[in-house]
């Protein structure tokens, strides 16, 4: 894929990623999504400052792949794990992170 202003070709990352918070809800994000709507449940919004919120937390678009080791791809199903959940949540993921190269590739 080229970038058209550049001329640069993207990079598209793919993890899988285990994020697990501690100490009880509220667990500082929402989700949206999931096969009720016939799209991936991805994490919709972070709270400022919540259990999620820091570096190697959750990312706004993360796709969730199970909630405490059970998988899940329905919003209404993910909502209960959550909601279960007592002081520990454990979420896995899956992040595309997209890059612009800054140099140019040679042909592969």
């Amino acid at each position: 894929m080229e970038d058209e202003e550049e001329g640069l070709p993207h990079i598209i990352e793919i993890k899988t990623l285990e994020i697990v918070l501690k100490g009880g809800s509220p667990w500082g994000f929402t989700l949206k999504g999931g096969s009720e709507s016939r799209s991936a449940l991805t994490v919709s919004r972070i709270e400022p400052g919540g259990k999620c919120d820091f570096e190697d937390g959750l990312n706004i678009g993360d796709i969730v792949l199970s909630i405490n080791d059970v998988s899940c791809s329905a919003r209404s199903e993910a909502i209960q794990l959550v909601k279960s959940a007592f002081n520990t949540l454990t979420l896995n993921i899956l992040r595309l992170e997209f890059y612009t190269c800054t140099y140019e590739v040679e042909d592969w």
